[in-house]
């Protein structure tokens, strides 16, 4: 085993000692469930935070809680006092050891290639006491363990910050729309004082076609996730063509339904990335009239209403399939206020989809950013 990480804090330079991790930490397990009680202390489970009881079982010792069956996978660390209950091993770490650094320990080894059962994950203290490990002397481990924290804090900062800004679009989404009774919405921008008025959906939308021969040196394809999550692409060799002899170019600011899973909410609004993609007849394409700003309809019609339209107006098939028929879609009716308002409130979600994006995008680089330095910080 070496003796020295591939980064390290340059104050220190002496060797790791290899040690094994029941030299490290001492192994204890919960509680069957059903005896527990009820009060305030928190109960861990395999899953994370579960209930309250009265009574503490780790003897107000901080430790790093890993699942003994089902989710072996993601150890994390409990605080004192708490109660874990019989699915969950709790390892106190010993004397000269770090809680956060051991918990670094316990994250950078493959539990799940540890697991010697046929049916359901699981450990033994035995599995977990032989696993071979290196440590330094307490100082590094307490400047690696603060440095992780640190990371970890970042990482639930942004985390919740991200909770808040989803759970602020979904109450938005509900409140800056129209329902099918009221004329105007909960929420709305001062300025704008008009009643919305009610249309159907073919006053909104104008088919659009741009056909043109099958490519036959490949092409781009574009799909439709359901539930409006947002469209897909996938390359089409030449050896692998669709039977069709005529597909269509996608164009930016259309609306693009999947007829086939239009009752799954498979809808869209193209953007730019989407132009230039091909699609079959399967995915109609409609453009917007005028006086409506397209972006607004990525939110008015991203409603359970709206999908409740598109599943009665797609009659039963084989299995999931089941086609849209297109003219009982355009009879739906929805409340829609002027341009400029449509542009106000298009624009103010999209900043705040545009906020959500970089704090998942910071989260992930922060979660790489600790994946890369659990790999290169330890021996």
């Amino acid at each position: 085993m070496n003796k020295h990480p591939k980064i390290r804090f340059r104050q220190y330079t002496s060797d790791w000692e290899q040690r094994k991790f029941s030299d490290v930490v001492d192994i204890g397990s919960g509680m069957d469930y059903k005896h527990l009680g009820e009060g305030d202390i928190p109960v861990y489970g395999t899953g994370g935070y579960m209930l309250s009881v009265d009574v503490a079982l780790s003897e107000d010792k901080d430790a790093i809680g890993i699942g003994r069956k089902g989710t072996i996978d993601k150890p994390y660390i409990l605080r004192a006092p708490f109660w874990t209950v019989d699915t969950l091993f709790y390892c106190i770490p010993k004397d000269g050891y770090d809680l956060d650094f051991t918990s670094c320990l316990f994250q950078n080894v493959d539990w799940k290639k540890k697991d010697e059962s046929t049916g359901v994950p699981s450990l033994s203290k035995v599995i977990i006491n032989n696993v071979e490990t290196a440590a330094p002397s307490y100082e590094e481990q307490r400047k690696i363990g603060d440095y992780f924290k640190g990371i970890d804090n970042l990482i639930t900062l942004h985390q919740r910050k991200l909770a808040k800004y989803k759970e602020t679009r979904t109450c938005l989404l509900q409140k800056m729309f129209c329902t099918s009774s009221s004329s105007k919405p909960d929420i709305h921008f001062s300025e704008y004082t008009a009643q919305w008025e009610k249309i159907p959906l073919s006053r909104v939308l104008t088919p659009y076609t741009d056909y043109l021969p099958t490519p036959t040196d490949g092409y781009t394809r574009l799909g439709i996730r359901s539930h409006m999550k947002g469209t897909f692409y996938e390359y089409v060799a030449p050896s692998k063509q669709l039977g069709e002899k005529r597909l269509q170019r996608v164009k930016r600011d259309n609306f693009i339904v999947n007829i086939v899973f239009a009752w799954e909410h498979a809808i869209a609004v193209t953007t730019e990335e989407d132009e230039g993609k091909l699609v079959s007849h399967r995915f109609p394409q409609f453009s917007f009239t005028e006086g409506m700003y397209p972006r607004f309809f990525h939110y008015a019609l991203n409603d359970e209403r709206f999908r409740h339209h598109l599943w009665l107006a797609s009659p039963s098939g084989a299995g999931r399939n089941k086609t849209l028929r297109i003219d009982e879609m355009m009879e739906y009716e929805l409340r829609v206020p002027g341009y400029e308002e449509q542009k106000k409130i298009a624009d103010f979600l999209t900043s705040l989809d545009e906020l959500i994006e970089l704090y998942d995008y910071r989260i992930t680089k922060l979660q790489n950013i600790k994946a890369a330095c659990l790999q290169g910080m330890f021996v």
